[in-house]
Formats: structure tokens, C-alpha cells, sequence
């Protein structure tokens, strides 16, 4: 095989890898845009419940601190979005 061959192969290759992270990148950003985390998170505390409890319609008496890493991650997301928690 050559040189030549061998190159338009992985020029084929890069561009089937190139759309499948376009199509990810895409998916990703609906998610995103689809997730409301306001109703976990509390104002007043400026932070976020662990969780919330459907049977009672309340949320959890426990938080996380910013430090928490899905906190953290979920405060990143709004700032990225340009929008409040």
C-alpha cells in the first residue's frame, strides 16, 4: 500500500471521528440546555441541596458547599450558561 493510500485512509478515518464529536458535542449541549438544578438550590444559603424528597415535596435538610465537586461542577454549568443556578 501506499503512502498516498494509506494518508487518504486516515484522512477518511479523522473526518468519521471529526462528525461523531460533532454529533456528541450537539447531544451534550441539549442535555445541558434540558437541566433545571433551581430546585435544589437555595438562595438564601447560596447553596445547593443534596437532594430532594418527592414523598414530603421538600428539600433535604443537608447541603453541599461549593467545595463539593458536583456542586462545584453544577455552579460551573450555570456560570457557562450564563444563568443563575
Amino acid at each position: 500500500m501506499t503512502a498516498s493510500c494509506k494518508l487518504s485512509q486516515v484522512a477518511v478515518a479523522a473526518g468519521e471521528v471529526l462528525g461523531t464529536t460533532e454529533e456528541l458535542v450537539k447531544n451534550v449541549r441539549e442535555l445541558s440546555e434540558s437541566i433545571n438544578m433551581s430546585f435544589v438550590y437555595e438562595p438564601d444559603r447560596r447553596l445547593f441541596a443534596i437532594g430532594y424528597n418527592v414523598t414530603e415535596g421538600r428539600l433535604d435538610n443537608a447541603s453541599y458547599d461549593l467545595l463539593a465537586s458536583e456542586a462545584r461542577f453544577g455552579g460551573f454549568v450555570a456560570i457557562a450558561r450564563e444563568t443563575s443556578p
